[in-house]
Formats: C-alpha cells, structure tokens, sequence
C-alpha cells in the first residue's frame, strides 16, 4: 500500500451520497415523528403522508446498501493518514467514533426494518416490497 493524501473517489462519492440520504431519512422521519400519524394526515393529506413513510423506508434501506459498499471500499482500498498526524489517544478517540458512525448507519436500518415488519407494515425499497426480518409480533391481552 501506498500513502495517499485525499480519499479516492468511491470514498467520497459514497460519503455524499450517505450523508444526503441521511438528511433526508431525518427530515421525514423527524416529520413523521413530531406530527404523528393523525396530524400529518390532517396538515398534508393522505397521499403526502404515504410518500413520507415509504420514502423513510426506502431511504433507510438505501443508507443500508450504501453503508454495506462504503465498508466493502473502506476495507478494500487504501485510506489517507490524518494530517497533521494524531498522537495515540486521538487516533484511538478517531477511531472509536469512526466505527461507531459506520455501525449506527448499518444498525438504525436494519432497527427500523425489523420494526416496520413487526407492525405488519411493509417494508419497501422504491416500488419492491422487501421480507421482513421479523415476524409480525402478535397483540397481547
């Protein structure tokens, strides 16, 4: 391996492309969220409303499938060293916060999946409806 001294395209093109789709699973999300079913039917309609969940959904699992790249490239090619270079405590804290990102962006997807499909609503990515990773959870008395 050699040094390099920026990112090379896939990394980059995949950080912009995960960090917009981000934004906007956070913008509906936090809509949705904040308004509730109820009151985002009432403001926006019905048809506005479904846009916003399946566009939350599908945004979820296109962050999944990116991050799934961004770590197949991260592991793949060669990754600049910080500059000025760190001491040994700011690398570990670099790091750690690093990985905790990456595992976030993979784990909130695959947490919101699981519970969509344990709602028995479904999971859709654009126009496909995906399995459920869980069953749907059955009510209790």
């Amino acid at each position: 391996m050699h040094e390099l001294d920026h990112y090379i395209y896939p990394h980059r093109v995949l950080h912009w492309l995960v960090a917009g789709a981000v934004l906007l699973s956070l913008a509906s999300g936090l809509t949705l969220g904040f308004l509730g079913y109820e009151r985002t039917l009432a403001l926006v309609g019905n048809m506005l409303t479904n846009l916003l969940y399946t566009s939350h959904k599908t945004l979820g699992v296109l962050i999944l499938l990116l991050m799934t790249l961004r770590i197949i490239t991260r592991l793949a090619f060669v990754v600049p060293d910080h500059e000025p270079p760190l001491n040994a405590f700011e690398r570990v804290v670099s790091t750690s916060v690093h990985h905790l990102l990456y595992l976030a962006l993979v784990v909130m997807p695959l947490l919101g999946w699981a519970a969509t499909a344990s709602g028995g609503f479904p999971v859709e990515f654009f126009h496909w409806h995906l399995p459920g990773l869980i069953a749907r959870a059955r009510a209790t008395i």
